[in-house]
């Protein structure tokens, strides 16, 4: 197991198959290597671990952001029952980081400010967290993973809803409270 610059696990083993027949096997490997689709490091005792998915990958301002790192920092402050954390496309940023959450926290409450506080002095300023929507139920997947494409996908309805009804830009407080 190797790494690529962006930390995709890259495995080589001697039984490794020869590639997928009628595709473009560079999508696939790299110098003979096959290309998890995971990202991962070693640590401190030389074991793997997967830190998340390279197509959930947040670029924001040019930094490469996990959602797996901030849903982790998250769960280890045992404050928020659920968490999703998903890009979503910023004009300034490129994406800008949104948290939707299941909890009985209030979306602009003190504990969502120390919970964005606590993220930035384990992880650092640039997971700080854009926009913290309160919802009802983390969408799954049929195997029970987080769906991070249908709440993309309800976000932006969302914003449309808005926009269409009210011919105006929305605030993310607006956002968030329609969410309770």
């Amino acid at each position: 197991v190797t790494f690529s610059k962006d930390n995709e696990i890259l495995i080589k083993v001697p039984w490794m198959f020869l590639g997928y027949y009628g595709l473009n096997m560079e999508n696939y490997f790299i110098n003979e290597k096959y290309r998890s689709g995971d990202l991962g490091k070693f640590d401190e005792k030389n074991c793997l671990l997967i830190t998340g998915r390279k197509k959930d990958i947040i670029i924001k301002g040019g930094l490469n952001i996990s959602p797996k790192e901030i849903e982790d920092c998250i769960y280890s402050l045992n404050m928020i029952d659920e968490v999703l954390i998903i890009g979503i496309k910023d004009e300034i940023l490129g994406e800008k980081i949104v948290c939707m959450y299941v909890s009985e926290i209030k979306e602009n409450s003190d504990k969502i400010k120390l919970i964005n506080k606590k993220i930035i002095q384990k992880l650092g300023i640039e997971y700080h967290i854009d926009e913290f929507v309160k919802i009802d139920k983390i969408p799954k997947n049929n195997n029970g993973k987080l769906d991070r494409l249908t709440a993309k996908e309800n976000y932006q309805n969302l914003k449309r809803y808005w926009i269409s009804k009210y011919n105006m830009h929305v605030p993310s407080d607006l956002i968030i409270q329609l969410n309770d």
